[in-house]
């Protein structure tokens, strides 16, 4: 083998053993890397199982502490002692004639499994004995829920009571009440933990002295003492009935007619009949019948007299005493002058002009017109008045100085009118009876008010500008 040849063997060897080398180095790193993935997913799997212990730890705890608070896994062991419990809390507390049924129980839960036991507790107690009752029960070492309570009188007790002039029968007044309080219990089911049953302990009920559970760690019972002084058997005193409103005529009226007169007002509350005062002294002569309907005719009024009359309202709470309002009638016409003896006729003077009509007299049933709405256009703003009394009658419409209810249209605004009265400025609310006008002022209907004394204040040449 000449030089050549064993320079070129030994270039093939060479390579050999690099190709060689690289091959296992990249085995011997591959299985490293395998090894390494391997060891992260076993410690990943190690902290899941570590967490899974802690969470079967916690919920462990959880059971547990639900279980001590329970009073059997068992239906029918849960069924007696929570009817034993009841009977004798019922019995301790002074209520030995209580009715405790039980009832079928029923799933809490679709896949939980866990039921619960209704049961009903029935008696006749005072109220302070109910109130304990319900008291230490809420104190039990196992929970028990109260999901409706229902307290009522019984039926009075009535006795026979002979008498030498007539039988007459006595009712005893029983300050007693009967109680029905709906409840229920939990009943836990029996679990198992990697296909070994759970043991769980339940609710200790031989010891003297039991521990309530968490959430019925109450105050004493000598904090709910004002409860108990409560006095739930006073006599029923019926409320006092309210006064009169809404009077017709107003107050102060003037130039009224004495012929056909009619004296009205709104029905007070829990009022059933009316005293009436009217005569010309304040506040009036007391008239010899109380009457049930809210109207009264006056008779032999005089012209040109200030009356006075008040309303008291009579009701089963006693009689609330109305103020004191007055009117006063028109004035007869002056006698005619008499005849002058002239000696020579002299020449007639024209007559003067007529004066211009006022508004036409006032009628008690203009007062039960309500203003329906307002109508506004760039030409003319009206309002429309409304008849309840005859829904087939025709509606009427006002303009600006048209005669309303013993007054003069003098505004129309979007909450209602004003009209005016011998000066006196009333407001009229839209949906109300023309008969329920309030006086306008400034603290009642502010923005009306302002409108009102702006429009005069123009009228009048005044222009306010700011600034």
């Amino acid at each position: 083998m000449n030089p050549r040849e064993k320079v070129l063997l030994g270039l093939v060897g060479a390579a050999l053993l690099l190709f060689m080398g690289k091959a296992v180095r990249d085995g011997y790193l591959g299985k490293l890397k395998r090894l390494d993935n391997q060891i992260k997913s076993s410690k990943k799997d190690l902290s899941a199982i570590e967490r899974e212990k802690e969470e079967v730890k916690v919920g462990l705890s959880i059971w547990g502490e639900a279980g001590r608070q329970t009073l059997s896994m068992d239906l029918k062991e849960a069924r007696t002692l929570l009817r034993n419990e009841l009977y004798q809390l019922t019995d301790r507390v002074g209520m030995p004639k209580a009715d405790v049924r039980l009832q079928e129980p029923r799933f809490f839960g679709k896949k939980n499994g866990l039921r619960v036991l209704p049961c009903s507790v029935q008696g006749e107690a005072e109220l302070e004995t109910i109130i304990r009752f319900l008291f230490e029960l809420s104190r039990q070492p196992y929970l028990v829920r109260c999901k409706r309570l229902k307290l009522e009188r019984p039926r009075p007790k009535q006795r026979s009571q002979q008498s030498k002039k007539e039988d007459r029968i006595v009712v005893e007044v029983d300050t007693r009440l009967l109680m029905k309080a709906e409840l229920d219990t939990l009943i836990l089911p029996k679990a198992r933990l990697w296909g070994q049953p759970i043991p769980l302990n339940t609710a200790d009920l031989e010891s003297e002295e039991r521990e309530p559970t968490a959430q019925a760690q109450l105050a004493k019972l000598d904090d709910y003492a004002s409860i108990l002084a409560k006095k739930l058997f006073q006599p029923y005193v019926p409320p006092a009935p309210a006064k009169v409103s809404a009077l017709t005529p107003g107050n102060g009226a003037k130039d009224l007619s004495h012929q056909g007169l009619i004296l009205e007002w709104k029905a007070a509350d829990r009022a059933r009949k009316y005293k009436i005062f009217f005569g010309d002294r304040s506040p009036g002569q007391p008239q010899p019948n109380e009457q049930a309907n809210t109207r009264f005719r006056p008779t032999k009024l005089v012209a040109g007299k200030k009356y006075y009359w008040r309303i008291d309202s009579i009701g089963e709470g006693g009689i609330t005493a109305g103020d004191v309002w007055s009117f006063t009638t028109k004035a007869p016409p002056p006698p005619p002058p008499a005849p002058k003896r002239v000696s020579k006729p002299k020449p007639k003077r024209p007559p003067p002009p007529p004066k211009p009509a006022g508004p036409p007299p006032c009628k008690p049933t203009d007062g039960y017109w309500v203003i329906g709405r307002v109508l506004s256009s760039p030409r003319v703003t009206q309002i429309v008045l409304e008849n309840p009394r005859n829904a087939n009658a025709p509606d009427e419409r006002k303009e600006l100085g048209d005669d309303l209810y013993c007054g003069t249209l003098i505004l129309i605004h979007p909450k209602g009118a004003v009209s005016d009265q011998d000066g006196e400025r009333r407001f009229h609310p839209i949906g109300a009876a023309l008969k329920d006008c309030q006086p306008l002022t400034e603290e009642e209907f502010p923005l009306v008010f302002h409108e009102l004394a702006k429009l005069e204040e123009m009228a009048a040449g005044i222009s306010k500008r700011p600034g």
